[in-house]
């Protein structure tokens, strides 16, 4: 997938066409990581504590292939940094935890901006291209609106077969670990 993902649309489509057994629930979540993001921690060391019990559990677990970052925002400024390759490239829990720490200290959250997000879901899941209905994809709208778009976890499926291990960065600070 390029950089720059140029439409909400073709991002949508990447990962279902990645992941075709991508549940209601997971594009919920892949919608919401996009676009209002995730709460500052309270505790910092905390995070780094999950963070590195994460990695750690990795070093044996296999899971699909993975690019390092996956675009998960049209803009392409926001990325799911995957812990696999991550590892493989020498990565640490502490720079994962600090760029998780400094995105979800940084980042807003934009309503409107899911709210497109969730009528391109319908809109696809109306024309087929998804593995749900747009009669359902519109009721979980509707029902997460009335609770405030909370987070929500990947169902247990997805969990099975992709095996995610990730966490959602700018892709700024991703660069950073590049260079």
């Amino acid at each position: 997938m390029p950089n720059e993902v140029s439409t909400v649309r073709a991002l949508l489509l990447y990962h279902i066409e990645r992941r075709p057994q991508m549940q209601l629930d997971d594009m919920y979540k892949l919608c919401h990581q996009a676009t209002l993001g995730c709460t500052p921690p309270q505790d910092p060391a905390y995070v780094l504590r999950v963070i590195q019990n994460e990695l750690d559990m990795l070093a044996t677990s296999p899971g699909m292939k993975e690019e390092l970052l996956e675009t998960i925002s049209a803009t392409g400024g926001i990325v799911r940094l995957n812990f696999r390759p991550y590892l493989n490239r020498g990565g640490t829990a502490e720079w994962l935890q600090r760029a998780f720490v400094k995105t979800c200290d940084t980042r807003s959250a934009n309503r409107d901006e899911f709210l497109d997000y969730w009528q391109t879901v319908v809109l696809l899941a109306a024309e087929g291209r998804m593995p749900f209905s747009a009669d359902t994809a519109k009721e979980l709208g509707l029902k997460m609106a009335s609770l405030g778009f909370p987070g929500m976890h990947h169902t247990m499926q997805y969990g099975r077969l992709y095996r995610p291990a990730y966490r959602v960065i700018h892709r700024d600070l991703a660069h950073e670990l590049l260079r």
